[in-house]
């Protein structure tokens, strides 16, 4: 029937857990390229630093 598994986030990261499986269709190839893609996309200003390209 599947496995089952946790995903787990740091506390900076947790209000946009929801909105990113949400934009991402509860599905992911590369968690960390996908989540960065999407607060690129979504939330720049909070994601994205002066030492980020």
């Amino acid at each position: 029937m599947g496995d089952f598994w946790k995903r787990y986030s740091c506390r900076d990261c947790q209000p946009y857990i929801s909105e990113f499986w949400g934009w991402q269709g509860c599905e992911s190839e590369s968690l960390e390229d996908d989540f960065d893609e999407f607060m690129r996309e979504n939330h720049y200003e909070e994601w994205v630093t002066g030492d980020d390209d």
